[in-house]
């Protein structure tokens, strides 16, 4: 169970750092597709944001109930 969290929470980070890099991409250039990209990267970072809080909450509900001291799933 423990590994799902640590794989959904990488992946949530990884979605945030692309977020991030679409997002100062779109700042740094200008012409055709500088919204879009400003957009979305907010969109994503919003996204990722939510789902580490939401990982984040929910592993530790679970560890706080024993589900990760257990050996089987």
């Amino acid at each position: 169970m423990i590994f799902l969290a640590d794989v959904a929470f990488s992946i949530e980070l990884l979605a945030l750092a692309a977020g991030v890099a679409l997002f100062v991409w779109s700042l740094r250039n200008k012409g055709a597709g500088q919204f879009f990209a400003k957009f979305f990267g907010m969109v994503v970072i919003i996204s990722a944001i939510l789902g580490i809080i939401c990982t984040s909450y929910y592993s530790f509900s679970y560890w706080v109930q024993g589900s990760f001291s257990a050996l089987s799933s």
